[in-house]
């Protein structure tokens, strides 16, 4: 099963490992930061699904965080605070954050905050991308190139699925492995990426995904549609 992947940044120990508690128990994995700076060094350098945050931290404040995290990467951002002032609100609420929730809050509710937050965030897979000579037809497991049909393994077909589903980003190998595979794969899934790309590229052309160099992939294609 692959958990979801939530950062939290409160600086108040007692309740992160509340939280962090509550939510492993419904199947997140969660990673706690205790400062503004800190904090904006793992959503930056990391792959979350979701961050949560608080507004007054040491070292860089949550708003700052904030608008930070929001220029590197598309994620959602919930503001968790002892601030109830509707400025406040409003002006979290124009950073962009998708919600902005007032302590003391019930952790149940949270987590439907999260879902909801989720929910919202996810991209629709698209069933047909199509683009000069390739088609894909993924609901149909029709795929040509050039009007003939070629032969993709499932591996492949997520591969390239996911990638489309998150252009124009870059996703990272670590992400890539961990949603195909599983987090238990990490390791021995390495070699089989390299294995995948590289037969992608030979179906469908060396330059359909493309190489960020220490960062990972994405496709380098539009749809037409």
């Amino acid at each position: 099963m692959n958990h979801k992947k939530i950062l939290l940044i409160e600086d108040n120990k007692e309740i992160s490992k509340n939280i962090k508690e509550f939510l492993e128990l419904e199947n997140f994995a969660v990673t706690c930061s205790f400062d503004g700076e800190t904090g904006l060094q793992k959503a930056v350098e990391n792959d979350f699904d979701l961050v949560i945050l608080d507004i007054w931290l040491p070292k860089l404040n949550g708003f700052l965080v904030c608008e930070k995290i929001l220029k590197n990467k598309n994620i959602p951002i919930l503001f968790l605070t002892a601030r109830e002032f509707i400025e406040d609100r409003i002006f979290g609420l124009k950073l962009w954050a998708y919600d902005y929730i007032v302590k003391p809050f019930d952790l149940r509710e949270l987590e439907l905050r999260i879902e909801i937050a989720l929910k919202k965030s996810t991209p629709k897979v698209e069933n047909i991308f199509q683009k000069g000579n390739i088609s894909l037809d993924f609901a149909n497991h029709i795929f040509t190139l050039d009007q003939k049909e070629i032969s993709l393994p499932q591996k492949e077909i997520e591969i390239i699925q996911m990638l489309i589903q998150k252009s124009p980003n870059i996703v990272s190998r670590s992400e890539i492995i961990e949603t195909i595979w599983g987090e238990s794969g990490l390791f021995e899934s390495d070699g089989k990426l390299d294995v995948h790309i590289s037969n992608i590229r030979t179906k469908l052309g060396k330059d359909f995904i493309t190489t960020v160099k220490w960062v990972g992939y994405r496709v380098n294609a539009e749809k037409d549609l």
